[in-house]
């Protein structure tokens, strides 16, 4: 079911825009910013925020579990990982970019500013390497993050996910480092997963001398870890269309490893 789940809400992904209603992520830090009337402790009042979430997200699986042969939890369990899919337009971001890189180079860092990066304070992409930067980190949190959660721990471990990542991108709780830590823990793994597979589908051995074996082990951040194997497994390619289609073969390669292991275990 899952599988099926899995490839409901990547179809509808192409169809629904990211800012479109079905992806009303507001009420998360509205619902953050109303809880601190009662819980002062940022501590708390996340636990109790991810507790509630997780409560409400798999009683609603639970309860619709037994209807129509498990029709409605096939369609709610895509639901909720549509919903945990990224909410930045992030391919018309990058195609803007790219067509005003070489022209007007200030238009061009604007256009990436909706691509969030945990630790960059600016909104501007200043640089090749803070724009390789936003593009990778931005394309994981966009489509694999939430995915290699679903698939691995199920559509609650997604919405945690994108809950997290929310709050963590949002003005309103950047003071709050709990969320950004969180947000690491969650990173940590699929990070790494996703570095190995721009080796796989990128240079190989570049990847591996720029030392992609000792920053998979380290407490490298997310950004960092990923713009390094991106721009090793490119060669250090200028143009930002390089990293773009190296983000879009490792999301061939995962989907197919994916349907494999779903069809054959």
């Amino acid at each position: 079911m899952e599988f099926l789940a899995l490839l409901i809400a990547l179809s509808l992904q192409q169809l629904v825009r990211p800012d479109s209603l079905f992806h009303p992520r507001a009420w998360v830090t509205e619902f953050e910013e109303k809880l601190r009337r009662w819980i002062n402790l940022g501590g708390l009042r996340a636990a109790f925020l991810l507790s509630l979430v997780a409560i409400v997200t798999q009683g609603a699986l639970s309860w619709v579990g037994p209807w129509l042969f498990g029709l409605p939890e096939l369609l709610l369990t895509a639901a909720f990982l549509l919903w945990s899919l990224g909410g930045c337009d992030y391919h018309t971001a990058v195609e803007r970019f790219i067509a005003r890189s070489d022209e007007n180079p200030v238009a061009a860092e604007q256009a990436l500013a909706e691509l969030w990066i945990p630790g960059l304070e600016t909104n501007t992409a200043k640089g090749t390497g803070q724009a390789v930067k936003r593009i990778t980190y931005a394309g994981y949190a966009r489509w694999f993050a939430p995915v290699f959660w679903f698939v691995f721990l199920g559509p609650l471990a997604a919405v945690l996910y994108r809950v997290v990542a929310t709050l963590a991108a949002s003005p309103s709780t950047k003071k709050l480092r709990v969320y950004l830590v969180l947000l690491e823990l969650a990173d940590w793994l699929p990070t790494r997963v996703l570095a190995l597979s721009f080796a796989l589908v990128g240079d190989f051995l570049a990847v591996l001398h720029a030392g992609g074996a000792r920053a998979m082990v380290s407490g490298l951040g997310a950004p960092a870890l990923l713009s390094m194997a991106a721009r090793a497994a490119c060669n250090d390619a200028t143009g930002a269309r390089a990293y773009a289609n190296l983000l879009y073969r490792s999301a061939g390669l995962w989907l197919l490893v994916v349907s494999l292991a779903f069809l054959f275990f």
